[in-house]
């Protein structure tokens, strides 16, 4: 699972059981289910919220031996790297430490720099120097991620326009930006 979907479910689990005792423990077990293996691409912890769930997350797998696999570009004492944070994470990299090796991938092609010709996602996008119809202030919008809603300029087929406070401003969450 990308480490992002999975920490988007269990805050969602958090949420639904909000009010009730044990409410992380809870939504953990929903989560989890009854996996053997789980598999994380992508795992990074920059958000010392998430942090803290990742290490109860890790005290759960392992107590129950689920194995875990993750794919990370870093290695675990470099996980949630702000040194103002990072001493919240350190039980995790613990964690991390005591019941998984960790294998450096070498090689001579570094894949994530040789392109490959993307054509979804954020690189899927256009910078253009050509002239364009910026949206007129009565354009101005939301957008709703979920149960939230975020301004926008405009929000056409294909097209969404943001000011750059709209979007790196805000306090949005992972989730709520890759949307």
């Amino acid at each position: 699972m990308h480490f992002h979907s999975f920490f988007d479910e269990l805050h969602r689990h958090i949420h639904h059981h909000r009010d009730q005792d044990r409410a992380v423990q809870k939504a953990l077990d929903e989560v989890i289910r009854d996996c053997h293996l789980l598999f994380f691409d992508e795992l990074h912890v920059h958000d010392s919220g998430d942090a803290r769930l990742l290490t109860r997350l890790l005290e759960r797998v392992f107590a129950r031996r689920i194995v875990v696999v993750a794919t990370s570009n870093y290695a675990p004492d470099d996980l949630l790297p702000n040194p103002i944070w990072h001493h919240i994470f350190e039980p995790g990299v613990a964690l991390i430490n005591a019941h998984m090796s960790t294998v450096h991938l070498t090689g001579s092609i570094d894949y994530r720099t040789a392109g490959g010709g993307r054509v979804n996602g954020f690189a899927a996008g256009e910078w253009t120097t050509a002239p364009v119809t910026v949206p007129k202030r009565y354009d101005d919008t939301s957008l709703a991620v979920r149960d939230r809603h975020f301004p926008v300029l405009a929000a056409r087929p294909g097209e969404l326009w943001v000011t750059f406070a709209q979007v790196c401003d805000a306090p949005l969450s992972t989730i709520e930006y890759l949307e």
